[in-house]
C-alpha cells in the first residue's frame, strides 16, 4: 500500500493478489473513513518530520525548489506555499480527523482498478464504496486562490551552509493541458532539455562541463503550469550556465531544427509511450491521467499524431512564443 499527496491530488494505491482482494477492500474503506490519529503517534511523526526538514534545508537544491515556486506563484497560493518547522507543532490529531472527513469523501473520489476482477468483486466494490454516501460532504472544494508572483525576476540567495555547488532554477508561467500548444511544447521541451540527448545536456554538460545534468520540464498542475529548467553547477559557473540556457533558446528561435534531430526526439517520445502502456498497471495509469484531466481516448491518439506530424517550423514558432527571456524567473542558491 502506498499513499501519495501533491498540490492537487491525494492518492491511495493498493496492490495485492486477486484472491486477497475481497478481504482487503473493507480494510481500505475503513482506512479512508475511520482512521484514528493517536496523538502519541502524531508526536513521533512530527518529531521525525522536523528532523528531516532540518537536514533538507542544508541542501541548496531543496531551498531552490521551494523558493522558485514561491516566486512563481506567490507564498499564499497552494503551489507556492511551503512549510516551516513551527507549522508541524500546530498540527493536532483533531485537525487530521476533521480534514479526513472534509476532503476524503464519496463525491470527491475516483477509483481506478486494473487486474482480473470477478463479478463478485465488482459487486463488492459497489456495496462498500458505492452504496453509502461515506464521509458525506455536499460542498465540493473550489479553489479561490489567485497568483501573486514576485516582482523581481532575478534572485540570488546565499545559503547559510556554504557549498561548492549552486542550484540554478529558471522558470516561467505556461499554458494548461487543454491549450492547443501544450502537446507540441512537450516535443520542443524534450528537444531542448527533456532527455539525455537534449540541447542543454549536449552543450552545458557534454561540451562545457558545467554540470553533471541539466533538465527542462513542464510542470503541469491543475490550476497553473510552468516551464522549469533545473541544474546544479559549480558556484563559479552558475551564471555562465544561465547564459548558455538563453543561448540555446535563441538558437531554437533563429534556426530551424534539422529533420534528423527532430525525428530522433519524435522516436524517443513514441518509444516512451510504448513503455508507458506495457502492462495492465501502466495502461491504468495512462487512463487515470486522461480521466483526471477531463480527456478521453481521443487525446491519446491525437497526441501521437502531433508527435508524428510536427514540423521544424512549428518548433521554431513555439520557441519564439514561449522562450522569451524576460518571462523567466532566475534563481541561484549558492
Amino acid at each position: 500500500m502506498q499513499v501519495n499527496c501533491n498540490t492537487d491530488l491525494a492518492t491511495i494505491s493498493v496492490s495485492c493478489l486477486t484472491k486477497h482482494f475481497s478481504k482487503l477492500l473493507p480494510i481500505v474503506f475503513s482506512l479512508i473513513t475511520d482512521t484514528q490519529f493517536y496523538q502519541n503517534e502524531l508526536d513521533i511523526f512530527i518529531q521525525n518530520a522536523k528532523q528531516r526538514l532540518s537536514v533538507q534545508l542544508l541542501k541548496t537544491d531543496f531551498v531552490a525548489n521551494r523558493k522558485i515556486d514561491e516566486f512563481m506563484f506567490g507564498f499564499q497560493h497552494p503551489y507556492g506555499k511551503y512549510y516551516h518547522a513551527s507549522d508541524y507543532d500546530q498540527i493536532t490529531s483533531e485537525d487530521l480527523k476533521s480534514y479526513l472527513k472534509k476532503q476524503y469523501h464519496f463525491s470527491n473520489c475516483k477509483m481506478f482498478l486494473a487486474g482480473m476482477f470477478s463479478e463478485d468483486d465488482k459487486k463488492q466494490i459497489h456495496q462498500i464504496f458505492g452504496s453509502s454516501n461515506w464521509n458525506s460532504n455536499p460542498t465540493p472544494y473550489q479553489p479561490t486562490h489567485t497568483l501573486s508572483p514576485a516582482q523581481q525576476k532575478q534572485i540570488r540567495i546565499k545559503h547559510e551552509n556554504p557549498s561548492v555547488q549552486g542550484s540554478v532554477r529558471l522558470s516561467s508561467m505556461f499554458v494548461e493541458k487543454t491549450h492547443p500548444d501544450f502537446v507540441p511544447m512537450v516535443i520542443l521541451n524534450t528537444l531542448f532539455g527533456g532527455f539525455f540527448g537534449s540541447r542543454l545536456m549536449s552543450n552545458i554538460r557534454e561540451e562545457k562541463g558545467y554540470t553533471y545534468g541539466i533538465h527542462s520540464m513542464i510542470l503541469s498542475q491543475r490550476h497553473a503550469s510552468a516551464l522549469l529548467i533545473s541544474t546544479e553547477a559549480g558556484i563559479d559557473v552558475c551564471e555562465l550556465a544561465i547564459k548558455e540556457v538563453y543561448k540555446e533558446m535563441e538558437i531554437l528561435q533563429n534556426e530551424l531544427v534539422s529533420i534528423e534531430e527532430l525525428d530522433l526526439v519524435k522516436n524517443y517520445l513514441l518509444g516512451s509511450i510504448l513503455a508507458e502502456i506495457n502492462g495492465t498497471f501502466q495502461i491504468m495509469q495512462r487512463w487515470k491521467g486522461l480521466i483526471l484531466n477531463g480527456f478521453d481516448e481521443n487525446r491519446f491518439y491525437s497526441n501521437i499524431e502531433i508527435y508524428k506530424s510536427i514540423t521544424p517550423e512549428t518548433i521554431q514558432n513555439l520557441a519564439k512564443k514561449y522562450f522569451q527571456k524576460d518571462a523567466f524567473y532566475e534563481l541561484v542558491v549558492s
